[in-house]
């Protein structure tokens, strides 16, 4: 269903917010008026590269929608798109920034706040459907890139955790020292682009982790044969005969050996 605006000025939007709080509306339409000099509006530029990665209707397909609101599913999702190409990481530094002129760049009258953001993320994590999400996602690349999918590259990245709960100290390479944060463990086709990821509980080596990525990774693509890349850090002999014995083909390499930075192929 699409949406529906009773408002008529992009920048009064009085009616739709008494509709969602009547529970009819389920989500803001956008609304955008003319105007020059408006503060990041280049960021609508990769619009419809966002649009055709079908995040928007994966995410209606997998999770519904998040129950009557002026900042419906759709609303959400976007506004967290645009503050990830507006470098903005969290949702606190959006205090930084002017609401109104977020929202015009929405379609809307002003922006989630802080608050409105993490209710949001919470209402979704309760759902408990990132997995699913991830994998039509994931579904969706492939069948977009097939020829691609050939070859991939795993790879860990740290993320620093800034939230109240405890976590195990990782090394962080921007700051060379050791703060509370997870590894992500990212998986990319041959052109570097992304096909899903999974993050490590407890910070757990790549070793540990590839098997769950291999199995992840026969989710989409099947049981074609697959050449996994990765870096010095998933050496383990045992690991690579059951990577050949399920289908895997191997490139890593190994340091600190006789011969450093040799690299290893097994088919």
């Amino acid at each position: 269903m699409l949406p529906w605006s009773a408002d008529r000025d992009p920048a009064d939007r009085k009616l739709d917010r008494l509709f969602a709080y009547l529970g009819l509306l389920d989500d803001a339409a956008p609304l955008f008026r003319a105007g020059t000099h408006v503060p990041r509006a280049g960021v609508l530029l990769p619009m419809p590269a966002l649009i055709a990665s079908g995040v928007l209707a994966r995410a209606r397909h997998v999770y519904g929608g998040i129950g009557p609101a002026f900042y419906g599913l759709r609303t959400s999702l976007v506004a967290l798109l645009l503050m990830a190409l507006w470098r903005i990481k969290r949702p606190e530094k959006i205090k930084e920034c002017s609401p109104a002129d977020l929202g015009r760049v929405l379609g809307l009258d002003r922006a989630p706040e802080v608050k409105t953001l993490r209710r949001k993320l919470r209402r979704l994590a309760a759902v408990g459907r990132a997995a699913p999400f991830g994998r039509a996602l994931a579904e969706r690349r492939v069948a977009a890139r097939g020829a691609a999918i050939g070859f991939l590259y795993v790879d860990g990245h740290v993320r620093v955790y800034h939230g109240k709960h405890t976590l195990p100290k990782a090394h962080v390479a921007q700051t060379r020292i050791c703060m509370p944060a997870t590894t992500d463990y990212w998986v990319n086709d041959v052109a570097g682009e992304p096909l899903f990821m999974l993050t490590a509980e407890a910070n757990a080596g790549m070793v540990r982790m590839l098997p769950p990525v291999f199995a992840e990774i026969r989710r989409p693509v099947g049981e074609r044969r697959v050449t996994v890349a990765f870096d010095h850090g998933g050496w383990s002999p045992k690991l690579f005969q059951r990577m050949i014995a399920e289908g895997f083909d191997v490139l890593t390499y190994r340091t600190r050996t006789r011969f450093p930075g040799t690299r290893l192929v097994l088919r």
